[in-house]
């Protein structure tokens, strides 16, 4: 049987929810640490990228406000200059108590990805493909 490929936006964020999961719950970085449990707040994996004056709720962020899509922000934080980049993610306002208020936030997804780089030293997809693309079958998730 030949299987096609299709390209699935919001694929990739469940994906990177099973990566980030996997790795809260595998715990392949439990002795570095920045290990990225669910309660670790977000400006600890990147101290040069905030602002130089971070608000509160950009520093009460953890790990579990981006799994959940619930970083605080009113609107969805935008790319500057097109590539995403956690800093631009991290100069977005933050007016609502992360945790408390849910909105769609792709940046959040990448930020997450970020992390997991960090935390690992490989990226989200180099981390996956043992843990959950070949357990699953699928050969060239690339």
């Amino acid at each position: 049987m030949k299987v096609r490929s299709h390209n699935y936006r919001t694929l990739s964020f469940q994906v990177t929810v099973a990566d980030r999961q996997t790795i809260v719950i595998a715990g392949p970085v439990e002795q570095t640490q920045d290990k990225p449990s669910k309660g670790v707040p977000v400006l600890k994996f990147f101290p040069g990228d905030a602002p130089a004056e971070p608000s509160e709720n950009l520093k009460a962020m953890k790990v579990r406000d981006l799994l959940t899509m619930s970083c605080g922000h009113d609107t969805e934080p935008k790319r500057v200059g097109g590539a995403p980049s956690v800093e631009d993610f991290l100069a977005q306002p933050v007016p609502h108590r992360p945790g408390t208020h849910f909105l769609y936030n792709t940046m959040g997804s990448y930020t997450l990805s970020a992390i997991v780089t960090k935390a690992t030293g490989q990226t989200s997809l180099e981390f996956l493909k043992p843990r959950l693309f070949e357990t699953l079958g699928i050969e060239n998730p690339d």
